[in-house]
């Protein structure tokens, strides 16, 4: 009750200030964990997004504090009143998503931010139809591609 009662409060501040909580936050939690500290040092390595190791050390600067971010939006997400939740949200290619659907194909939303990871289908999927989805990153080039059974999606 304690908790729900500060996260709605703190759900009132604006998110400027909530992201700097929560990079702070983000730190807090690096400095303490020493495994947290390697895998996340280990998972940017083994990713290939590093152009070598001072970008790595960035790299690694700005997931800490985007993490962190992320945990501090939940506050204005789960407990903000749903207009200003709405004034949060934008989405710079919603054409890609109508071309999506249009051609029949379900959506999957993947938010750097606002606490989830949304799956948005056109009709709910029947039970025993598989769909095989694939999702590729080109270091070299930055391009990101999704397959719906084996096609270029979106």
């Amino acid at each position: 009750m304690i908790l729900r009662f500060f996260l709605t409060l703190a759900a009132r501040l604006p998110l400027s200030w909530l992201h700097r909580a929560g990079a702070a936050l983000g730190w807090l939690a690096y400095w303490s964990s020493a495994s947290y500290a390697a895998h996340l040092r280990g998972n940017l390595h083994a990713s290939g997004v590093c152009a070598g190791p001072i970008h790595c050390d960035e790299m690694r600067r700005a997931v800490v504090a985007e993490t962190g971010k992320a945990v501090a939006e939940l506050a204005a997400v789960w407990f903000g009143a749903d207009e200003r939740v709405g004034r949060l949200v934008e989405c710079a290619q919603w054409d890609v998503v109508e071309r999506a659907r249009a051609r029949g194909l379900g959506v999957i939303f993947l938010t750097p931010h606002l606490g989830w990871f949304g799956v948005s289908a056109p009709q709910q999927p029947k039970a025993g139809d598989w769909v095989h989805l694939a999702a590729t990153f080109d270091a070299a080039t930055r391009q990101h591609r999704i397959y719906v059974n084996g096609e270029l999606g979106g």
